[in-house]
């Protein structure tokens, strides 16, 4: 019998043992799901705290703004602040001239072609170089081609040689090769060369 008494005795003490282990673990949880809970109150007031701080420093700002002097810390913030502000605005300077439109000045215009001497097409988009590659009337190739300071006058404008292209109506017209702005009247792209 004393082999089923120890039997018994083994089996009490691991029932107790496997008790007092989840007993254990089932505290631990709960305490850690408690500690979660207090944690999530504890970050919420933290931000409640920055926003009331946000508050006070966008009065205090206000204030510092209509030109209330307060003490000399404060003041050594507010000057900080100006700098921040400065810079923003410089950097939106900056923006703005990035994306604004250039203007092209009236003496830095492309040469007209020395071949035929047709004005070039005013590049519209920004992807057409200011100096276009082809004329648009005869096709030469701008960079073999000695340039014609302009303006001309018609009358001082020679003839291409090139039969003339019909005088179309005054829309936009597209190179049909690469998608460049041309003068409705021009026979050939600026950018590519294609015949139009």
């Amino acid at each position: 019998m004393a082999l089923f008494d120890k039997i018994n005795d083994f089996a009490k003490t691991a029932t107790e043992k496997t008790a007092n282990f989840a007993k254990a673990t089932t505290e631990k949880a709960e305490n850690a799901i408690e500690t979660g809970k207090l944690n999530s109150r504890i970050a919420a007031e933290e931000r409640n705290i920055s926003a009331i701080t946000l508050k006070i420093g966008e009065y205090f700002l206000a204030k510092l703004d209509s030109g209330e002097i307060l003490d000399s810390d404060v003041m050594n913030m507010f000057e900080g602040v100006k700098v921040c502000r400065n810079n923003i605005a410089n950097f939106r300077k900056e923006i703005e001239a990035i994306t604004s439109p250039k203007e092209v000045p009236a003496e830095a215009a492309a040469p007209a072609c020395s071949c035929c001497e047709a004005a070039p097409a005013e590049p519209a988009e920004p992807e057409v170089p200011a100096e276009p590659a082809f004329c648009p009337c005869c096709e030469g190739e701008q960079p073999a081609c000695e340039p014609v300071v302009l303006p001309l006058t018609n009358e001082e404008r020679p003839v291409c040689d090139c039969e003339p292209a019909p005088k179309a109506e005054a829309t936009c017209k597209f190179c049909p090769m690469c998608g460049a702005k041309v003068e409705p009247e021009a026979r050939f792209c600026p950018l590519c060369g294609a015949q139009l």
